[in-house]
């Protein structure tokens, strides 16, 4: 039986601000944004417990997203953290602890100018934002102290883990309620 397409109303269940709540919105984020999700939940036992055993999950933390290209490169996202690996480096951070996201590639697109009713300007624009997208490997990471941090994922998937670590860090944000960025 094919699983149900997610429905922004199905948190309604959990209370707001709860692991649960964050990660049903995590989900369905993800759901819309990348074709195959890469949900924990879906993801193959050994590769689960390879992620259960680098986080070492808090009291009502919950597992929701893992990329896996090998045990030196993945990325594990929980309702509290996120969690990667590249070649002879890993490390964790809270997302209350990310001060901004970036991925170079995809700035410096964004950055060239546009001249004002320049319509051929703007839709050669649009292209390039789709290429980028999908062409993304690496993610940079800073973090309240001023540290920064290289993602690695595949093409493809850095922007939807891109989008999805902002949704968390705002999700903490407006859950915190002290209006911190």
């Amino acid at each position: 039986m094919p699983e149900k397409p997610f429905d922004d109303n199905e948190t309604s269940e959990f209370a707001t601000g709860s692991d649960a709540y964050k990660a049903r919105r995590l989900e369905i984020r993800l759901a819309k944004n990348l074709k195959e999700p890469n949900l924990f939940k879906n993801l193959p036992k050994h590769v689960q417990d390879l992620f259960l055993s680098e986080a070492h999950l808090r009291e009502e933390e919950l597992p929701v997203y893992g990329f896996f290209e090998d045990e030196e490169t993945w990325i594990f996202s929980t309702t509290r953290r996120l969690l990667w690996s590249r070649p002879g480096f890993k490390h964790a951070m809270r997302y209350e602890d990310i001060r901004d996201i970036n991925a170079p590639e995809m700035k410096k697109v964004l950055d060239e100018p546009i001249p004002p009713f320049d319509s051929e300007r703007y839709e050669e624009l649009q292209v390039k934002v789709r290429t980028t997208k999908v062409s993304l490997r690496w993610l940079s990471l800073e973090d309240r102290q001023g540290y920064l941090y290289k993602l690695l994922s595949k093409p493809g998937e850095i922007y939807p883990i891109w989008d999805f670590i902002n949704f968390m860090a705002k999700l903490v944000q407006i859950h915190r309620g002290d209006g911190r960025t």
